[in-house]
């Protein structure tokens, strides 16, 4: 169990973190083949990450205390793939991964977006039947 400040502790740290590796790469990746494409994929990356972070709580809240946005599978969480961004650097492998986070945390975000929307409208419309 956690505190109500703790977890918005948590939530701002992982934002901050996640988002601030991919616009890192990305400036590091500035001297790669993607070249200047690579600072404008970090940012996009990033810019994902965060809306996806704060979309996905704000979806927990509006479905309920116990509520996650996105169960995991085998015992593992989505943001546990966070622990394969080490081995990823280690082999070599920062451009692929800005590219794949690039496209995965964009299709998370629109993906986190339309639940939400879906989420919001059925309440009003239950709002409006009251």
């Amino acid at each position: 169990m956690s505190t109500p400040r703790g977890h918005l502790y948590d939530y701002f740290v992982d934002n901050f973190v996640n988002s601030g590796f991919f616009v890192a790469l990305g400036i590091g990746l500035h001297h790669s083949a993607l070249g200047q494409a690579a600072v404008a994929l970090g940012l996009m990356t990033g810019a994902a990450l965060y809306v996806c972070g704060y979309w996905s709580e704000l979806l927990e809240r509006l479905e309920g205390p116990a509520a996650k946005a996105y169960s995991g599978a085998f015992g593992f969480d989505p943001d546990d793939l966070l622990y394969l961004l080490t081995p990823m650097i280690w082999l070599g492998w920062n451009v692929q991964l800005l590219v794949a986070a690039c496209c995965g945390a964009t299709f998370m975000m629109l993906l986190t977006g339309w639940r939400l929307r879906r989420l919001m409208s059925r309440q009003s419309d239950a709002e409006a039947a009251d």
